[in-house]
C-alpha cells in the first residue's frame, strides 16, 4: 500500500475512533497504520484532547493482540484523570497477552501504586526485576509501593 493511501486509512480509523464508534466497527489498522494512529493520538492527548486519544487507544487495545504501547499510553492517561482502576484493568489485559514485558509490569506496577494496592504492586515489581535484576523501574517501583504501604525500612 502507498504511503499516502496508509496515511488516509489510518486517518480515516482515528477519526471513527475519535467520533466514538466502538472497536468492532472499526477495520483491524495494519502494523503501519497502528504506528501512525498511535502517533495521531498522542498528538490529540498533547493538542488537550485526551478523551479522543482515549477512544484511539482503546481500539487499538482492543484490535492489536500484544499491542502493549496502546495499552500502556491509555493506562498512563487513566491514571492521569485519576481512574486507576481503569488504567489497573488495562494493564492486566496487556499483561496477559505479554506476560513478562518489562514495560507491562512497570505500567501495571505504577497503577496498582495509584488504585492502593500496594502489596500487590510490590508483587509486580518482584516479578519485574526477577525478570532484570537491573530493572530501575523495577527497583525504584518496589521502593514507591513500600513507601506508599507505610514501609518504610
Amino acid at each position: 500500500m502507498p504511503p499516502i493511501a496508509r496515511l488516509i486509512a489510518a486517518a480515516a480509523v482515528m477519526y471513527a475512533a475519535a467520533a466514538g464508534a466502538q472497536p468492532s466497527e472499526l477495520p483491524a489498522p495494519s502494523v503501519d497504520q497502528s504506528r501512525i494512529t498511535m502517533q495521531m493520538a498522542e498528538n490529540m492527548r498533547k493538542s488537550g484532547n485526551p478523551q479522543g486519544a482515549i477512544r484511539i487507544y482503546q481500539q487499538l487495545a482492543a484490535k492489536n493482540d500484544g499491542h502493549t504501547d496502546a495499552h500502556i499510553a491509555l493506562a498512563g492517561l487513566y491514571r492521569k484523570a485519576g481512574q486507576a482502576k481503569d488504567a489497573v484493568a488495562v494493564m492486566r489485559a496487556a499483561q496477559e497477552r505479554k506476560p513478562d514485558d518489562e514495560a507491562v509490569l512497570a505500567a501495571l506496577g505504577s497503577a496498582l501504586i495509584d488504585a492502593g494496592e500496594h502489596k500487590e504492586a510490590v508483587g509486580v515489581f518482584d516479578m519485574l526485576t526477577a525478570i532484570n535484576h537491573d530493572s530501575i523501574p523495577g527497583y525504584n517501583g518496589k521502593g514507591v509501593a513500600f513507601d506508599k504501604a507505610g514501609n518504610h525500612l
